[in-house]
């Protein structure tokens, strides 16, 4: 039987909860060797992108993404930022960069984007000006 990754990711997630930090390597250690029985190791990235979804949504994490052109010299402005939109959430903040951006920076959660890009801005003049 193929399983699917989201379903490797439920299992592990049901695995490790309420399991102390220091139980945890032997948990996925169990499910790398589940994988590798079933020749399913290709499957690790998608599996952790699953359990990532999975967990947050479970424990109330947002997840956070970040993308500029360059690193963000000011993060702590831009964390505090994402912490008064999401008052009463654990954020989950992830920095990438991306070099099509000419400059500014997109916010993104699974739910919303809120595009401070200079493409966005310049999208925006044009729609006013003509």
């Amino acid at each position: 039987m193929r399983y699917k990754p989201s379903q490797y990711a439920k299992t592990l997630y049901e695995m490790t909860k309420g399991k102390e930090k220091s139980e945890i390597p032997g948990v996925v250690s169990l499910l790398t060797s589940f994988l590798k029985k079933n020749n399913d190791l290709h499957l690790l990235k998608k599996i952790s992108d699953e359990f990532e979804l999975l967990y947050n949504k479970k424990e109330g994490i947002v997840g956070v993404w970040v993308t500029s052109k360059e690193d963000i010299a000011n993060k702590e402005s831009v964390a505090n930022f994402i912490k008064k939109e999401f008052i009463g959430k654990q954020i989950d903040l992830k920095y990438k960069k991306n070099d099509k951006i000419k400059g500014g920076i997109i916010i993104q959660t699974k739910d919303h984007i809120i595009d401070a890009s200079l493409g966005a801005k310049i999208t925006k003049l044009k729609k006013y000006l003509f």
